[in-house]
């Protein structure tokens, strides 16, 4: 008999009422097939059912809207539009060519297999599963799939696309290979207390490429020890949101464009995450990430083209988080612990915010070069051997802590810029090779020693013992205090302010001191300029012109002059006028030679007295005597 149809509310689903016509036909297979078992006019259905995607989204008007089959057993071939009801039934195979609604009670499908006919690109299938189960998805195209209350599904996934699927069951999925050869796949788990996904398999997801995954509160177990969550697969997203996850051997391998996300999420694996990857991506916050193995293992190997977020609360217990080429990585108020290098990049983008990050092997914690980019705001590093080595990037360090052991920062043709940044280590905090260094406040526990620097500029630093520079073209030293000796080679130099324990030495082609103080002697080579310099001794291999201070033997009569080393030429083109208020005092080694052009003219006021050691020979042509 026929009876019009009546509007399928949600409540009337959540109530388990998923049937509006009152007048069942349990229909064969062969019936269904054909699709002449009830004539239904042409009426309105519109149903609603709330999950993550609408399973009944718009109104249609079907020629055969509903079918309903109690108990039965066998095929069912889908080429009818309309709402199809199965209660108690064990389907062996499930064909479909069209748009329908599949909604299971109590049954059971062994496979399911179809693709649209003449239909549009949006055009899908659905299935709902209530307390049934589902073995196996095949060869299948625009379809959705929802399992609900004691459902499950014992099978796998494969050679599928254009398909979604909800796992919103309380049993856990149970199978070897769970998603094979598909392509633009979703698939949204939010199971029931204590249920899992459990691939007991080599992957989760294999050969398969623009797919997406979702596990909120749902946790992802690989039950064998050398599993690869995803094989040889590529545009994977895969987020979890307060989900345990334990990938086995690798999270993903032979891929590219793989994405991680974890939220609240906890993620364990035995070697990598990324293994041999184009474009990875990490994106962690409030979570915790563990690598197993302490040896050829971490985030990632042999990877390029990636970005890593380290958020807000994370605990990542890995070594190699950054690695390959064009990587970013951002470590925002988190922690990173390594046992081998924590960044190898080359150029790299690294900015860490708030950030503490530990290597405590013997491998260097964190290595840039070739145009790569370092900005670290009040953030942490510690290696048992070397915390930077960087070369030909560009390095921008505020704040924090930098702990090495021989070395704490190792910096060549770098344009850097430190400022607030307390460095400690066991011998060469600093070690700076050519390119330039700013430094402004903060301290060094040992020394800095640099060479070949176009520009040194240090201000307020509190140095642990000794500044060296070697044929830096410019070093500018203010208000510093120095624990030991300062050597200074080069183009120029510039002090001001500074304090040193020990002693000074600066060989450069042009200098100016100004009130800085040393605790023993201080030799200079070149042209310098010095006022209101201390030292218990100021020797000049050259020009120096000085003012005030101690220390200077050859000024030590006024604390003021010029010293010249060695021979010095006055070559004056025209007139030379000399006032000199009160006496004027040459003494002169060895000999004096006066050579003058035309005429010689002294005026003395009282006395002139010449004495000499032998004699005094006058030769003129005419000899005046008043």
């Amino acid at each position: 008999m026929t009876h019009p149809n009546r509007i399928l509310h949600r409540k009337d689903v959540e109530a388990g009422v998923i049937d509006n016509n009152p007048y069942p036909a349990d229909l064969k297979p062969a019936q269904l097939e054909t699709g002449n078992a009830i004539d239904h006019l042409t009426t309105g259905i519109f149903n609603e059912q709330q999950s993550s995607a609408p399973i009944f989204a718009t109104e249609r008007s079907l020629k055969y809207p509903t079918f309903s089959l109690h108990g039965k057993a066998g095929n069912l071939n889908i080429d009818k539009d309309g709402t199809y009801q199965l209660n108690g039934c064990t389907i062996q195979s499930l064909n479909y060519e069209t748009p329908a609604t599949i909604i299971l009670r109590n049954s059971s499908i062994a496979a399911i297999q179809g693709k649209m006919k003449n239909q549009s690109p949006d055009a899908k299938i659905r299935f709902i599963f209530i307390d049934s189960t589902l073995e196996n998805i095949k060869d299948s195209e625009h379809f959705f799939i929802s399992l609900n209350g004691l459902s499950s599904w014992n099978g796998n996934m494969s050679k599928c696309r254009f398909g979604a699927v909800t796992m919103l069951q309380t049993k856990d999925w149970i199978t070897e290979h769970n998603v094979l050869d598909c392509e633009h796949i979703t698939m949204s788990f939010s199971m029931g207390p204590h249920a899992k996904v459990l691939p007991v398999g080599t992957f989760f997801a294999k050969n398969s490429k623009h797919c997406r995954f979702q596990f909120h509160g749902t946790d992802l177990t690989m039950n064998n020890s050398q599993a690869i969550l995803f094989n040889n697969c590529s545009h994977i997203l895969s987020q979890h949101h307060g989900a345990k996850i334990n990938a086995g051997a690798t999270v993903a391998k032979s891929a590219n464009q793989v994405a991680i996300t974890l939220h609240s999420s906890n993620l364990e694996v035995d070697k990598w995450l990324f293994k041999d990857l184009q474009g990875p991506v990490l994106s962690a916050i409030n979570s915790t990430i563990k690598v197993n193995s302490s040896a050829d293992s971490g985030i990632m190997s042999g990877c390029d083209d990636s970005k890593v977020y380290i958020g807000h609360n994370t605990q990542c217990s890995a070594s190699n988080v950054l690695s390959g080429k064009n990587g970013v990585l951002q470590v925002q108020h988190a922690s990173i612990k390594a046992t081998q290098s924590i960044i190898d990049g080359t150029a790299c983008k690294v900015e860490l915010h708030n950030a503490n990050l530990e290597a405590s092997g013997s491998d260097t914690a964190i290595i840039l070069s070739n145009n790569s980019s370092l900005l670290s705001y009040n953030s942490d590093v510690k290696s048992q051997k070397v915390a930077y080595t960087i070369t030909e990037s560009i390095v921008r360090i505020d704040g924090g802590k930098v702990q090495g052991d021989t070395n704490a920062l190792n910096l060549t043709k770098c344009s850097s810029a430190l400022s607030m940044v307390n460095i400690t280590s066991s011998d060469t905090d600093i070690l700076l090779n050519q390119g330039s260094l700013n430094i402004e406040g903060g301290s060094l526990s040992q020394s800095l020693t640099a060479s070949k620097t176009s520009s040194l500029t240090m201000s307020g630093v509190n140095v642990g013992k000794n500044i060296s520079v070697a044929d830096g073209a410019n070093t500018t030293l203010q208000g510093n205090t120095v624990g030991g000796d300062l050597t200074i080679s080069g183009g120029h130099y510039q002090g001001s302010g500074n304090i040193f324990s020990g002693k000074g030495s600066v060989s450069a082609a042009m200098g100016t001191i100004g009130k800085d103080k040393f605790g023993k002697a201080l030799s200079l080579k070149g042209v310098h300029m010095l006022s209101e310099v201390n030292a218990a001794n100021v020797s000049n291999t050259g020009f120096m012109l000085l003012e005030g201070g101690s220390g200077s033997s050859s000024l030590a009569k006024t604390k003021r002059g010029w010293h010249v080393t060695g021979s010095m030429d006055w070559v004056i083109d025209k007139d030379l006028f000399m006032n000199v208020g009160k006496n004027l005092d040459y003494r002169i080694a060895q000999n004096a030679n006066y050579k003058v052009g035309k005429n010689l003219s002294y005026k003395t006021g009282k006395t002139e007295t010449h004495n000499a050691g032998t004699q005094i020979a006058l030769k003129a042509p005419k000899i005046t005597e008043n």
